[in-house]
């Protein structure tokens, strides 16, 4: 049960991770063509 739960955080961080990075260079890019 706690092996599956573990595998599952797993999952999701490896999803959301390259996805926040994403948004984190999106929203500098954003920030830096600003005036």
């Amino acid at each position: 049960m706690l092996n599956r739960l573990a595998l599952h955080l797993y999952e999701g961080w490896c999803l959301l991770r390259p996805l926040s990075l994403a948004i984190q260079r999106m929203w500098m890019y954003r920030e830096n063509s600003m005036p």
